[in-house]
């Protein structure tokens, strides 16, 4: 059994009691081996439909409350254009200043570097490991995640290469 798994028997067993990351350390609550990181795990199971509240802490743990819901169906945005090296579908984020390009299909599960944008400035935030527990909060709110194409393009080499000659002169911005 997977700790997304574990962590969701945890929380239905646990009731209004609810849990927290301690329960997951030595002794484990359920006898497996300890679980690390529980908030990603939370996460998860929040974007998969599953109403929890709390932010685990002892004063207010993550409480399961009732029934897995259907998570809706998150729109695709229009590319705003391509990819100059491999042609695919791209989304601009203005992150911190800089415009990162994106896939347009969303991310339904939350993981670190990420590009969390909200939809109505069009700015973003890449996640960092301190922004974990605030991003169910985001998704709440309306955010989307979507995964850099700079990760993901075939042409990856040759970003890298176009950063590294723009870096050098002045007023070129680099996309890295």
């Amino acid at each position: 059994m997977n700790a997304y798994d574990r962590v969701l028997r945890q929380l239905r067993a646990a009731g209004r009691l609810g849990v927290t990351q301690v329960q997951f350390l030595e002794p484990v609550c359920d006898g497996g081996e300890p679980i690390l990181r529980v908030a990603p795990r939370v996460c998860d199971l929040r974007a998969d439909g599953y109403p929890i509240t709390g932010d685990g802490t002892a004063a207010n743990p993550y409480v399961l409350q009732g029934a897995r819901r259907t998570p809706p169906t998150p729109k695709v945005p229009d590319p705003d254009g391509a990819c100059d090296k491999c042609g695919a579908p791209v989304i601009w984020v203005d992150v911190g200043g800089e415009r990162v390009p994106c896939a347009p299909l969303p991310v339904l599960s939350v993981a670190i570097g990420l590009i969390a944008r909200n939809p109505t400035t069009g700015g973003g935030r890449q996640i960092i490991t301190e922004d974990l527990m605030s991003v169910p909060g985001w998704l709440q709110a309306g955010a989307v995640l979507h995964r850099s194409h700079l990760t993901t393009c075939p042409m990856s080499s040759a970003h890298a290469a176009h950063a590294r000659d723009t870096a050098d002169r002045p007023g070129q911005a680099s996309l890295l």
